[in-house]
């Protein structure tokens, strides 16, 4: 009796997957279950199945509940679920049939807020879980910018989100309550994927897919700072990544797989675990962050939790004959080797060769084999790897006639010609129908000063339509009354007489700036004058010219006399004529 109660005990500890070999320590979403592994891989159990296919994944640790995102392929919609491992009931939908495409998923345990993000709507959303009728809410709607992933710092009380934007990606945060953005990453990077936090190091993770078959794992601080490149590798595609003690993990949508990485060691990363379909999600069990200082706030939110704390899931081993079944992905084993099919490669064929071929637009395979791109209308190139914005101009539509082509072609819009669309048929449409409406003038074809009408081609004004002939009549009209003969002699008079005026005004300014004359004054004086007061004999006599007499002493006169001035002068010329005489009247005495 003793035996059977124990057996029953121990019967039921595993199926409540308890004890400590059924601990579990990663989770990822794949297909249409959630399959809970161990550090190392090993399939622990599932959470719950039933899905059609899963694809974001988060964890409370406080309430122990998953909330997961299932697709709708049929109507590209997303249903948000939340499964409660404390309580054997069915999936509970938080939000069914969004119009979104959730990307990344995180929990707010504190607050006890859900946010997520839509690729499709280019949005981060948030929901309070503490509602009876949950709504979804925008925090963040983007312009440019295409969200992928998304982390809550718990601690710190951040929200950390990649953006997979191709032009334009970046790694970005904000505080939570907030709706300012903070830009940390935004140089040297292709399309981010996952991100996850590590609270003991203090430090963000991130997956990034460089192009073609190369990606790269990265990390900087939670400032963006002390950026580091932790490992590079090639034929992968990660999605979600997350990081456990001393090892980091992501899944692969390439080869399927779950990849487990040393950061101590930084050795080449392994394998742990292999999926049949693509694995999608991935959280770690993260325990211990409750006992850090600086979260404080989580341990409160633990104590006042006071639900059972006891976890409900499907317990089973691995079973070995499902990796034996599956090691030839796309193709048949022959002689204990796997013959690929058309368009795979590799040990096992699970390497596409379309996968990651095309930077843009869809990948195809050629009746041999051989991928080749579809690109959407912008891009070009083997790959897809051309863009062409920005190349045409004033309206044109760019692409790419060949896939080796080295520069794109341009579609211009009406009015517009030339290889980037940059030269206006306006004008050589004047010249054109001005060409045609007078090229009987053999003056017009050889005269360079009008439009060259012996090199134009006037038969395509036959392709320009009514609207653009019209348009150019009243044009051509005014050009022909410029050529007018009146009109052209009219301008000549009025273009002389404005000539002659500058002339004339030219004149009376040189007439007034000229010099003031010389003046010349001649004076005659007796060289032997005659000592006797009644006589003057007649003697030899010098002439003295004095010019600018103004400046001597002799003058007592200005050179310039008014006329009032000039008749007081002579009264004294007079009276020095009476004195003189008198003066020899004396000296006769």
């Amino acid at each position: 009796m003793l035996l059977k109660l124990c057996a029953i005990f121990m019967l039921l500890k595993l199926s409540n997957g308890q004890d400590e070999g059924h601990e579990w320590d990663l989770a990822v979403a794949t297909a249409g279950r959630i399959e809970l592994l161990s550090y190392n891989g090993t399939l622990i159990g599932t959470a719950s199945e039933g899905f059609e296919k899963l694809k974001a994944l988060t964890f409370d640790n406080v309430r122990h509940r998953f909330i997961v995102s299932e697709m709708d392929e049929f109507n590209n919609n997303d249903t948000i679920h939340a499964i409660d491992l404390t309580k054997n009931a069915d999936n509970n939908p938080l939000i069914a049939d969004l119009p979104d495409d959730v990307q990344g998923l995180a929990v707010d345990p504190i607050d006890d807020i859900l946010y997520w993000t839509d690729f499709k709507n280019r949005t981060i959303n948030f929901l309070s879980l503490k509602d009876d009728n949950p709504q979804g809410k925008i925090l963040f709607a983007f312009d440019e910018a295409s969200p992928q992933d998304i982390a809550v710092d718990i601690c710190r009380r951040f929200i950390y989100w990649t953006n997979s934007n191709r032009r334009k990606p970046s790694i970005e945060r904000a505080k939570i309550g907030s709706r300012k953005r903070e830009v940390l990453v935004n140089t040297d990077l292709g399309l981010p994927a996952g991100i996850t936090i590590d609270y003991v190091t203090k430090r963000i993770y991130w997956t990034d897919m460089k192009g073609g078959i190369y990606f790269r794992i990265e990390s900087t601080n939670l400032e963006g700072k002390e950026r580091q490149i932790i490992y590079e590798g090639i034929n992968s595609e990660p999605f979600a990544v997350a990081v456990k003690d001393e090892h980091l993990y992501y899944t692969d949508l390439r080869r399927n797989a779950l990849w487990k990485f040393d950061l101590e060691s930084k050795t080449q990363p392994i394998i742990i675990r292999e999926f049949e379909q693509k694995p999608m999600g991935l959280i770690a069990k993260k325990k211990q962050i409750r006992t850090l200082p600086e979260c404080q706030s989580l341990e409160q939110a633990y104590e006042k939790y006071s639900n059972p704390v006891i976890e409900n899931f499907d317990i089973y081993k691995e079973d070995e004959t499902v990796k034996k079944e599956i090691q030839c992905i796309n193709g048949t084993m022959e002689n204990g080797v796997c013959k690929c099919s058309r368009g795979y490669s590799g040990v096992f064929c699970e390497l596409s060769l379309c996968h990651n071929f095309c930077l843009l637009g869809s990948c195809h395979l050629t009746s041999q084999g051989y991928p080749y791109c579809h690109c959407p209308e912008g891009s070009g190139g083997t790959r897809c790897e051309k863009d062409c914005d920005g190349y045409c101009m004033n309206g044109g539509r760019c692409s790419f006639s060949l896939a080796d082509a080295k520069l794109p072609t341009c579609s211009c819009p009406e009015g517009f010609n030339g290889p980037r669309c940059e030269e206006s048929v306006i004008i050589d449409s004047l010249c054109d129908l001005y060409c045609s409406q007078d090229a009987s003038n053999s003056k017009i074809q050889h005269d360079n000063s009008y439009c060259k009408c012996s090199e134009r081609n006037y038969t395509n004004l036959g392709n320009q339509s009514p609207q653009a002939l019209s348009s150019l009549e009243g044009t051509s009209n005014y050009i022909n009354y410029l050529q007018d003969p009146v009109f052209i002699s009219m301008g000549c008079v009025t273009l002389t007489a404005l000539l002659a005026c500058m002339v004339l005004t030219l004149i009376v300014v040189y007439l007034r700036r000229k010099p003031n004359p010389k003046i010349r004054r001649r004076y005659i004086v007796n060289k032997n004058p005659s000592t006797s007061m009644t006589e003057r004999p007649h003697a030899q006599q010098c002439e003295i010219t004095i010019e600018n007499c103004c400046n001597m002493n002799i003058c007592e006169t200005p050179c310039y006399e008014p006329p009032r001035l000039q008749k007081i002068l002579s009264s004294r010329n007079e009276d020095k004529k009476m004195l003189l005489s008198n003066m020899e009247k004396v000296e006769d005495y």
